[in-house]
């Protein structure tokens, strides 16, 4: 076998570089000094590939990359410029993709590309560089959601957890999609590791929920997770909630850990008005049971928000001295008066004496008492506004009138009515007896068979606003009204559509031609008329 080899260094396109010709024990220094003075290109920026191996240590011998080559007298050698390369791939980093896996696997190849792409280079990298600590803190630096593409048994080692939640405390916000991939580890004993969910939880409050026992007792634990997310005293142990002091400082870092807080914090009064001065008015809906019956607390929440009465028990909603007092400080908190109110007009009545504004609130079925809106619409003609139609035409002659006279209240059929948010009520909206799902029609067509139903909607579209909203919301009962007078194109691209953009396309497009036909008709038996006189 002959002592020299000749070596035949080509670029990734394929080009030919050189043809050396070396000794087989010369080391891969000297291979690189003799490209370098073939082709001038510095053994600096080369990196070479033998036999699917990368050439990366000078001072190695060629004979030892060609043990499997035998007695042939050629090789061939892939030559990777560096800078070309880096820059090929700066322009376009998905190149790194179709790179020889040893390049791939190449420490300062792919570090320098993390550097010139903004991490994106990792992607690409090769499974041994997945699993690199330094290669990947690199890249986690530029962009920390890079760290899904890292080795998952890296969860089991605890440097590169130390190192990984590290950083991602240091980038702050940026880093919560990337805590949840590396947090919770594999191991569970790392839960019950101090210095590593203190890490954890300085990243983000919540990563608390993974710690140990003994952990989410610690206080100085749940203090640093609280200062990241106040919500985290959720996860705390049972002993802190306990805690008198501790949980005066969790209500002072958030007032909705009140409703986790043991009894004596709950029923204390002073922090519950201090809490819902400042603000938080919802405080009195997880204070304890003896607060939410105090007038003054119950004042004083109602003062921030009419939606305090909604947290109320309902006993106490039907108090009349209490809604009368609600009524001198927050008139839109009428919206949720008790059930036994809603329909007592006398009481309505009172509540108008305190504030005509009242009536603006009441719920739907308070609205439509003609006594009520009488003496509301007296009060302020305004009020018109907020009564439902069929009650508007009921009012006296004057009062009539006087909305007719008036260019911002006409014209009268549909006005805006408030319903009872949350408590049954019939909603925000507007109200009108001939379109109103509750009307007589409506009910009548409610009753009918589906079959039935389609049948007279295929004769008179105009209808489909009068069946019940469920029926117009139900996309199978629109697709069977719509389907039969499709062509074979369309019917197929009915699935695809949503029940809204159904009625957008067809319905109201055949109501609009339903509307055409009749003025066409009218127009033809106009002119039948006109002829007959002539």
């Amino acid at each position: 076998m002959s002592q020299q080899i000749t070596i035949n260094v080509a670029l990734m396109s394929g080009a030919s570089v050189a043809a050396i010709t070396i000794e087989r024990n010369a080391s891969v220094a000297t291979l690189k000094q003799e490209i370098a003075r073939e082709a001038r290109i510095p053994a600096s920026e080369q990196r070479l590939v033998l036999e699917g191996e990368l050439l990366s240590d000078p001072s190695a011998l060629l004979s030892t990359f060609l043990e499997e080559v035998g007695a042939r007298e050629e090789v061939d050698c892939l030559l990777v410029r560096i800078d070309r390369f880096v820059d090929e791939i700066k322009e376009d980093w998905k190149r790194l993709r179709k790179a020889p896996p040893a390049l791939k696997d190449d420490p300062e190849v792919v570090k320098e590309l993390i550097e010139k792409t903004r991490g994106e280079a990792f992607k690409f990298s090769g499974e041994a560089l997945r699993s690199n600590l330094e290669v990947i803190l690199a890249a986690m630096r530029l962009n920390a959601s890079l760290l899904r593409y890292a080795n998952s048994e890296l969860q089991y080692d605890r440097n590169f957890l130390k190192e990984a939640l590290t950083l991602l405390r240091n980038q702050g916000r940026h880093s919560q999609a990337a805590l949840r991939i590396v947090w919770p580890p594999r191991q569970a004993e790392l839960n019950d590791d101090r210095e590593i969910v203190c890490l954890a939880v300085s990243v983000h409050g919540n990563a608390l929920r993974h710690a140990s026992a003994r952990l989410t007792e610690d206080r100085e634990v749940v203090e640093l997770a609280m200062q990241n997310a106040p919500s985290s005293f959720t996860h705390s142990g049972q002993i802190l909630r306990t805690d008198e002091e501790f949980c005066r400082f969790a209500v002072r870092s958030s007032p909705a850990n009140l409703g986790l807080c043991c009894p004596e914090v709950r029923g204390d009064r002073q922090l519950v008005l201090e809490l819902i001065r400042g603000g938080c008015w919802s405080s009195i809906g997880i204070c304890s049971d003896e607060l939410k019956k105090d007038e003054e607390v119950i004042l004083a929440a109602v003062a921030q928000s009419d939606r305090a009465l909604d947290s109320l028990p309902v006993d106490l909603r039907n108090k009349k001295p209490l809604i009368k007092t609600i009524a001198h400080i927050n008139p839109e908190a009428m919206a949720y008066i008790g059930p036994e109110l809603v329909t007592d007009g006398k009481f309505l009545l009172e509540l108008l004496a305190i504030d005509q504004r009242c009536y603006r609130s009441f719920p739907i079925q308070s609205l439509v008492l003609l006594p009520v809106a009488t003496e509301a619409v007296s009060q302020n003609i305004e009020n018109a506004r907020f009564a439902p139609g069929h009650v508007i035409r009921q009012l006296p002659e004057k009062l009539r009138k006087a909305i007719k006279e008036n260019p911002d209240l006409s014209p009268l059929p549909r006005f805006r009515a408030r319903g009872m948010a949350g408590r049954g009520g019939v909603g925000a909206g507007t109200y009108d007896p001939q379109t109103s799902p509750y009307s007589a029609s409506a009910q009548k067509l409610e009753n009918m068979e589906r079959d039935d139903l389609l049948r007279l909607l295929r004769k008179d579209m105009s209808r489909f606003k009068e069946i019940p909203m469920k029926l117009q919301k139900d996309k199978a009962f629109v697709k069977a009204l719509i389907e039969p007078s499709l062509d074979p194109v369309a019917k197929r691209g009915l699935n695809r559509l949503s029940v809204g953009a159904m009625v957008a396309r067809y319905v109201e497009k055949s109501l609009a031609a339903q509307k055409d036909g009749d003025e066409d008709k009218e127009e033809e038996e106009n002119e039948k008329s006109s002829r007959k006189r002539v």
